[in-house]
């Protein structure tokens, strides 16, 4: 059960009325309403609460003697609540309807929550929603800025009181200052990414910003948490945010600045710099440089200590830093790009505030361009390029989404120009990955292995500084393409980092993201990662159920077994999107990966073989060629001959790819008629044997005769229809016709409803999913594959491997390795009539005791198996 807390005092009667009913319309209906009035002495409300009291007897109603203030009263509810979590409503504001279930979601999802929170948005006095406020996962140095998890909270009861309840003292932010003493439990937190409360904005609402007083009671619970924790400090009321202002300059810790560089002038720039905007006495300059420049400038004298300390290999970031840091008699380590002035004088003290708190391990700051707006702003992932910058270019100064730019708050990563650590982290994980980021994402690298050791990473707005950008890697940029596999080993070792950003989910990426804002989705697959293997990037138009999906992911089960590490990227989503997942490959749902976009160029050209698969990917072959291999695999037939002639482009791809695969013999003399004539090599498909041979006499009354294909001209359907209407009625007796597949065509589709005219015997099914794909197919006595332009359509292997009677037109790959009224039926022409004469065949052959099924299944044996398939493929790809 969840007891809903609403202390109620003087409260508009229409906006009560709202708040009471928005719990009574919820879905999950398992809650208690308990409500207090905080002596109101008003009749209106009173007769308001009695009324619905009387209603529901979930609504529990009491009266306070005297005033006693919000946390007071909330107390009083507290003590009375019988169920096992408690959620907060103020008076005058409305959950969602689907709030408690959602809530109740979570908790099954994960037993023993301490806490639960979920996103929020403004309504006004029409309950139109104003401000969305969407919220990261739990960020405990958020917390110190402001009440960001506020409504809708709802906290296990026994954490409540084992917390203390709700204080009087800080009436006004008594639910901040409880969060603030849950936070110190060390609780089990759950963030429910949904907006389920409407916070009420009307004039003397806190939404309003009409409470003053709330902002004392709001800074003094701060101090108080302060401290209780001892982080000897002061908290500070600020315009935009709380800041918890520590007295870390007193501790004189020793701050070590690493300076990787190979320029002169920069090196003097940057160390004149750090002297003159940097007010923290305690700290050395070591500087990493080649052994020129360590000969010309070792003999300088500098206001402070600073190190020389000699690079002469190769450029590598992640190797001079490394280098850097072992020469570092400080207990914290700064990595200081060249390139990075520092703004704010206090700049060490500000990072030291956090990254000397327990459980910190990164620290990073407020990082702008010349100017004036905002290049870093801690780094996020879940982006197009795996991944980006929160806030990038916002203006320094913004407020935007309730302050955030100006909190200090947990993010994911933090920029390597400016990157804060204790040096004891820093060699408990290894430090920076010289081998696999030595240059791209040596900071991406470095913060996930912290996270992953149990350590934060946090930005601070209170340490600004400059960063002109790319000086320090100097003229790596117009050197020729070298491919580098940076991304790929994020995906390879830290694809679930990289797919979802606690700190900023989906729901903020899409509010406040903007350098990329079009949909994008990654999803990784588990398991250990191998950074020797081979990498494969397959383009998929789309990952249905249809069949080119499907060969996907008999490819990427292929490679997987042979060790590769490999990437499928598709415009479309769809159910197949799973299978590979589970079959051990990545996805990216990304609507750009077709259109020439540069992130998806950036992203691919490092890997050893791209794969185009359907004609409809032939972009990708020119986005690609003179990067790497790039193989083109055409499945369709009339198409192919129709984009000859209208895409000079296609033309050119098709001279462009290393290897030109094709599912058929059919699908290759469609490419010789549209005039190509070079290499084309056939790799037929592969299925799965089915567990037992099935094509028996059917015992059963009725014989199925079933069509299994995407709904579409192309397919037949129609065909097939007008054929069973030519059946003698007494065959139509004994027999149903179903028509099964996705519909990609409603117009096509009518036309096939119009067609069966309420025919009892023909049924129509929307689109499978594989398990009931295959068993439709296994119920069925007679497949019919009547396409007028199919390369290989994978349910004619799939009829052939069950042991089916198939009926194939000849306009289908297929056809070539059937021996008719042996093997299967072979239509003479794609007609009724010759439809409805094949049927009449097929049902005689049905009484053959299975004849024709134990050489459907010789013909898949000896053609389409997984084997023959892997081994086709591989050879043709030159894996």
């Amino acid at each position: 059960m969840i007891s809903v807390l609403m202390p109620v005092y003087r409260t508009p009667m229409v906006f009560l009325e709202r708040a009471i009913l928005s719990v009574l319309g919820q879905t999950y209906g398992n809650w208690e309403l308990l409500v207090v009035d905080d002596f109101s002495q008003d009749d209106d409300v009173r007769a308001v609460l009695t009324y619905y009291s009387a209603l529901d007897s979930r609504v529990k109603y009491s009266v306070s003697p005297k005033n006693l203030g919000i946390a007071a009263a909330t107390n009083l509810l507290l003590d009375r609540s019988n169920g096992e979590y408690i959620a907060l409503l103020d008076h005058d504001d409305m959950l969602t309807r689907d709030a408690l279930e959602a809530v109740v979601d979570e908790v099954s999802a994960e037993s023993d929550v301490d806490l639960i929170y979920s996103g929020e948005c403004k309504i006004d006095a029409d309950d139109v929603v104003g401000d969305l406020f969407t919220k990261p996962d739990w960020s405990p140095s958020l917390l110190l800025n402001c009440m960001y998890t506020g409504h809708l909270s709802v906290y296990k009861t026994t954490t409540a009181k084992k917390a203390g309840g709700f204080d009087s003292r800080y009436d006004f932010s008594q639910d901040y200052d409880l969060a603030l003493r849950v936070a110190e439990l060390s609780p089990r937190v759950r963030h429910i990414e949904k907006v389920l409360y409407g916070w009420r904005m009307i004039p003397g609402s806190a939404a309003a910003g009409d409470k003053p007083t709330a902002r004392k009671s709001n800074i003094a619970a701060l101090q108080a948490a302060v401290d209780r924790r001892g982080l000897n400090g002061t908290a500070v009321a600020l315009p935009t945010a709380n800041r918890v202002k520590r007295e870390v300059s007193l501790k004189r810790e020793a701050v070590s600045i690493v300076v990787p560089s190979d320029n002169t002038h920069h090196i003097r720039e940057t160390i004149s710099s750090i002297i003159q905007n940097t007010a923290y006495p305690t700290y050395e300059i070591v500087v990493v440089t080649n052994s020129v420049i360590v000969a010309e400038l070792q003999e300088t004298t500098f206001a402070v200590p600073v190190k020389f300390v000699v690079f002469d290999d190769a450029y590598n970031f992640s190797a001079k830093c490394n280098t850097g840091a072992l020469a570092c008699s400080g207990r914290y380590i700064v990595f200081f790009n060249d390139d990075v002035r520092a703004v704010s004088p206090d700049w060490i003290e500000s990072i030291l505030e956090y990254l000397t708190m327990p459980d910190v391990g990164i620290v990073g700051p407020k990082l702008l361009y010349e100017n004036g707006r905002v290049q870093h702003a801690g780094m996020v992932t879940g982006v197009r390029r795996l991944v980006g910058t929160a806030f990038h270019s916002y203006p320094s100064n913004s407020t935007a989404h309730y302050n955030f730019l100006q909190s200090v708050r947990e993010v994911s990563l933090i920029c390597g120009a400016c990157l804060a650590i204790s040096k004891k982290v820093f060699e408990q994980v290894g430090g920076f990955d010289a081998v696999n980021a030595g240059i791209a994402h040596s900071d991406v690298d470095l913060c996930f292995k912290v996270r992953q050791a149990g350590y934060t990473c946090v930005y601070t707005p209170y340490a600004e500084m400059i960063h002109i950008g790319h000086l320090s890697i100097g003229g790596m940029e117009k050197r020729a393409f070298k491919k580098d596999k940076a991304d790929i080993y994020l995906m390879r070792r830290w694809g679930e980092y990289c797919a979802r950003d606690p700190y900023f989910p989906k729901s903020m990426r899409d509010l406040l993201y903007i350098d990329s804002q079009e949909p994008f989705t990654y999803f990784p697959a588990h398991g250990n990662y191998e950074v020797e293997s081979r990498d494969i990037l397959i383009f998929s138009h789309d990952l249905s159920a249809s069949g080119a999906p499907r060969i996907v992911l008999d490819m990427v089960r292929v490679l997987i077994a042979q060790g590769a590490f490999v990437l499928v990227v598709s415009p479309e989503d769809g159910p197949v999107r799973d299978e590979i997942i589970v079959a051990g490959g990545h996805v990216i749902i990304d609507p750009l990966a077709l259109s020439g976009n540069v992130n998806i160029t950036d992203l691919g050209k490092n890997f050893d073989i791209i794969i185009a698969n359907t004609a409809i990917c032939w972009p990708v072959v020119q986005q690609f060629s003179s990067f790497t291999r790039v193989v083109l695999y055409v499945h369709e037939t009339e198409l192919v001959e129709q984009l000859h002639r209208r895409q000079p482009k296609f033309r050119r791809a098709l001279e462009l790819s290393d290897s030109v695969l094709t599912g058929s013999a059919l699908a290759t003399a469609h490419l010789r008629r549209a005039g190509y004539t070079g290499s084309v090599t056939e790799v037929a498909y592969g299925v799965e044997e089915f567990p037992r041979n099935i094509s028996q006499s059917p015992e059963k009354g009725v014989i199925t005769i079933s069509v299994l294909a995407t709904i579409e001209p192309r397919k037949g359907q129609d065909l097939v229809i007008a054929a069973y209407r030519l059946l003698p009625d007494d065959v139509q007796d004994k027999t149903i016709l179903r028509i099964s597949g996705r519909c990609n065509d409603l117009k096509f589709y009518t036309l096939l409803k119009d067609l069966s005219d309420g025919n009892p015997g023909v049924y129509f099914e929307g689109s499978l999913d594989y398990d009931t794909y295959r068993r439709r197919l296994s119920d069925s006595d007679i497949i019919v594959c009547a396409s007028r332009d199919d390369t290989l359509p994978l349910v004619s292997l799939d009829a052939l491997a069950a042991g089916k009677i198939l009926i194939c037109s000849n306009q289908t790959g297929t056809a070539a390795y059937i021996e008719n009224n042996v093997s299967g039926l072979v239509l003479r022409e794609n007609t009724p009539e010759c439809i409805r004469d094949a049927l009449l065949e097929a049902l005689v052959a049905l009484t053959s005791q299975g004849f024709m099924g134990r050489n459907a299944i010789r013909v898949f044996r000896e053609n389409f198996g997984t084997d023959a398939f892997k081994a086709r493929f591989l050879k043709a790809v030159h894996y």
